[in-house]
């Protein structure tokens, strides 16, 4: 009973951990999109990528991955791999946009330079997940689709 009372404690404290476990028990019901939704710059979220700003409250990573799309690194690949590594305890992250064939892991991956295509770092965020990568890629229509992995 007192676990119970130092979890429901933790929670009040920390809206962070709601919001992950909320995230996590729906993020797995998203396999392909069949709507999709229109965001800045011409960019268009899938069913996942919306559920996912709505649920977490960060619909500015979206803002990010879109408003770096006219750098000619970026706009040279048709496939972007974005990830946010989230420091829980001081509040900040990093995100990271790769062409998906880096063979190093985790946050080895911002020192290869042959495949990173841009980093941010985010001094303050209240994202509650220590680590996602969401995909990117060039659509018919010449803008930049962002979907959840699972939704590729």
């Amino acid at each position: 009973m007192k676990d119970q009372d130092n979890t429901a404690e933790q929670v009040q404290k920390d809206p962070r951990i709601e919001k992950a476990a909320t995230w996590n028990e729906m993020s797995g019901q998203f396999y392909g999109s069949m709507e999709f939704h229109k965001i800045l710059f011409g960019g268009l979220l899938t069913e996942g990528t919306k559920a996912m700003g709505l649920t977490l409250d960060c619909f500015w990573l979206f803002d990010i991955i879109m408003s770096v799309q006219f750098e000619p690194k970026i706009r040279a690949e048709e496939f972007q791999v974005w990830e946010i590594f989230t420091n829980l305890e001081s509040s900040t992250a990093r995100v990271l946009c790769t062409d998906g064939n880096s063979e190093a892991k985790g946050e080895d991956r911002f020192n290869d330079t042959d495949h990173v295509l841009y980093v941010q770092d985010i001094p303050y965020t209240d994202f509650p997940l220590q680590h996602y990568t969401l995909y990117a890629q060039r659509n018919e229509m010449n803008g930049i689709t962002i979907m959840l992995t699972s939704e590729y």
